[in-house]
């Protein structure tokens, strides 16, 4: 082949690269790699047969009414894999898209210990007020070096039954596993049944940065494990200088082997958040901000998750 080929050859590779396959309709996805995937259009599902193996480089959700579903095989099979990608998303929910659904499967980001911003999910515009709706449910979500989850102005949000495992940066940039932002006083969300393992910042869920209430965290277990160098300054459940949080209720969870501190802790001028059935194992209890209820009740999570 003479060299006029060849750099033909490398110039449609390179520009086949560069451009994003786009999906506007519902489409079932055979074993394989994708690259970075875009859904368009008037909403649909991208699903998977029963083989699953289907991986993505990255999503981008672009307009409303779209389902990601990985169900395939038994019921605790992951058929669709989204990352590591080249850049700094995994799955960017853009334009405000509502009614946004991702269910069995893994979002896999860049690692730890990284300079650059890279979020897991990134949830941010603002357009036609911010996204409604958002469901992630069933999830593996891990290893990335600011957040694992990003909103801003997200409501009606409901995170269920996935587990979320190892954020860490350099120390250049803030880090959470799971930061809120500006979804107002009336929320809606719900975050219930998760795992979310060995955080590094300032803590596993940060809702931050406004005034917001509307939040019920309920029958999740956050935990840290041995071997893990990160740690978290507030704690499971907080908010950050300056903010203003109600309507909160944080029931029957589960903290273990949390270190620096293990607290539910509201600073500001909030009201109406309530603890209640919370159980610590070997970290301190610490409640500031909420009207603390019985801490001693068998409400706490029995919810178990496992690396699928």
């Amino acid at each position: 082949m003479n060299s006029r080929v060849l750099a033909l050859v490398f110039t449609l590779l390179v520009c086949a690269s560069a451009h994003a396959a786009t999906f506007t309709k519902s489409t079932q996805l055979s074993p394989g790699s994708y690259g970075d995937v875009v859904l368009a259009g008037s909403g649909g599902t991208l699903t998977v047969g029963s083989k699953g193996g289907a991986q993505l480089s990255s999503l981008v959700v672009q307009s409303s009414g779209w389902t990601v579903d990985g169900t395939c095989g038994t019921a605790s099979k992951l058929g669709i894999k989204i990352g590591p990608p080249s850049g700094l998303r995994v799955v960017t929910i853009a334009n405000g898209a509502d009614n946004t659904v991702l269910k069995y499967v893994e979002l896999e980001h860049r690692g730890l210990l990284r300079s650059t911003s890279d979020d897991a999910i990134y949830a941010v515009s603002g357009n036609n007020g911010g996204s409604t709706g958002i469901h992630l449910s069933h999830c593996y979500v891990h290893d990335a070096s600011r957040t694992l989850w990003l909103s801003y102005f997200a409501r009606n949000v409901e995170i269920d039954n996935c587990y979320f495992a190892r954020v860490r940066g350099d120390g250049t940039h803030h880090t959470d596993m799971v930061s809120v932002n500006s979804s107002g006083d009336a929320a809606g969300w719900s975050i219930h049944d998760n795992t979310f393992e060995d955080a590094s910042g300032t803590g596993y869920i940060v809702i931050k940065d406004s005034v917001q209430g509307g939040f019920d965290i309920y029958r999740n277990k956050f935990t840290q494990t041995a071997d893990w160098k990160g740690a978290v300054a507030q704690g499971p459940v907080t908010n950050t200088a300056g903010d203003t949080n109600s309507d909160t209720r944080v029931v029957g969870n589960v903290f273990t082997n949390i270190k620096v501190r293990a607290a539910l802790l509201f600073t500001g001028s909030g009201t109406s958040n309530t603890a209640s059935g919370n159980v610590w194992n070997n970290c301190k209890r610490e409640v500031i901000g909420f009207t603390d209820a019985d801490v001693t009740t068998t409400t706490a999570s029995t919810t178990t998750h496992t690396v699928p």
